[in-house]
């Protein structure tokens, strides 16, 4: 895997109110007289003042930033960020990085000419988005894309949450959950095998020493990791997890069975891309592969990254498949 290897995810966005029969439309305005595509350009118009300020959107905790570049359309180009009203679609950029770090760059065959960068320098990436909100639903789907060495999708969803709340309607900040479309999770399946197992547990180990004669006790992070020298069927999972569970791992005087780890996870491994899953024994084997772009869903350029055109053909498709699972009534994008 690349620095500059490209993912989507996918999370849905939920209107937090105890008004009766809340949706996006009720957030928007009160009347019932509004034809749905003037609402939703009024949603837009919204989205678009808030997220192209002047500054950055910036959380200092996690020392990230975002914003949106070019929102307003030029003789010579058309806005970074579009509505598409007959599918309840936002779609287009922002952009983002990572700030707080003193750094210096420099250009290859430029050794000598290095730049200090300051604390409240970003290096932006361009990221990919598109924001689906059905008005007759307490739902909004985000259909976000990254790279697996950087990420601004946490940054931005705290963005929307933020947005689609008004206090002065009854609607507080949004929650949120990531989604994973069943497709995605049954082509992973089908093409998978496991590549390993792990346990993870604080044991307390006691030591027995000589003079004075005393058992000590520290408690320690316990971690085992069983990796098959070939990977094992996936149809063979609920075997071998009964055997190693069976396991008993001694330390010290400290003795405990793997099945009585706190934490268990089995990792997945794609036999196409070689991408892995994780996920909770304890909990549940529900595969929730992260979407990782390559030649067969999306054109890729020579960097890693996405061609864009390309990308958002295919975001419009998996929009079409999350519909049937989270918007199981509703019609086409198409």
């Amino acid at each position: 895997m690349t620095a500059f290897n490209s993912k989507l995810e996918v999370h849905k966005i939920i209107l937090d109110t105890e008004k009766p029969n809340p949706s996006f439309l009720k957030w928007q305005t009160s009347r019932v007289d509004e034809e749905d595509h003037i609402v939703f350009l009024d949603i837009f118009k919204k989205f678009i003042k808030v997220i192209d300020l002047n500054d950055f959107h910036a959380n200092q905790k996690k020392k990230k930033a975002i914003t949106a570049y070019d929102t307003e359309k030029t003789k010579d180009s058309e806005p970074s960020i579009l509505p598409i009203p007959d599918k309840l679609v936002i779609q287009g950029f922002i952009e983002g990085g990572k700030f707080g770090k003193k750094r210096v760059k420099a250009a290859l065959g430029e050794k000598k000419n290095k730049e200090e960068l300051g604390e409240k320098t970003l290096i932006l990436d361009k990221y990919y988005f598109m924001l689906y909100v059905p008005l007759d639903s307490t739902i909004a789907t985000l259909i976000m894309h990254s790279y697996s060495s950087d990420s601004v999708t946490d940054i931005f969803l705290e963005f929307l949450k933020d947005f689609f709340s008004n206090k002065d309607r009854g609607f507080k900040k949004c929650k949120s959950e990531r989604f994973f479309p069943k497709s995605i999770a049954d082509e992973f399946e089908r093409n998978s095998s496991i590549r390993k197992f792990t346990y993870s547990t604080r044991m307390l180990v006691g030591t027995l020493e000589e003079e004075p004669i005393k058992t000590v006790k520290k408690e320690f992070n316990i971690k085992v990791i069983a990796t098959a020298d070939e990977n094992i069927n996936r149809s063979d999972l609920q075997r071998w997890l009964k055997t190693l569970h069976k396991s008993v791992i001694s330390i010290g005087t400290g003795k405990r069975e793997l099945k009585d780890f706190e934490k268990g996870k089995v990792s997945l491994q794609s036999r196409i891309n070689n991408k892995e899953t994780t996920f909770e024994i304890q909990k549940d084997f529900k595969i929730k592969p992260t979407i990782y772009l390559d030649d067969s869903k999306v054109k890729m350029n020579e960097d890693g990254t996405p061609d864009f055109d390309s990308l958002r053909d295919y975001c419009f498709e998996l929009l079409e498949e999350i519909k049937k699972e989270v918007y199981p009534h509703a019609t086409s994008v198409n």
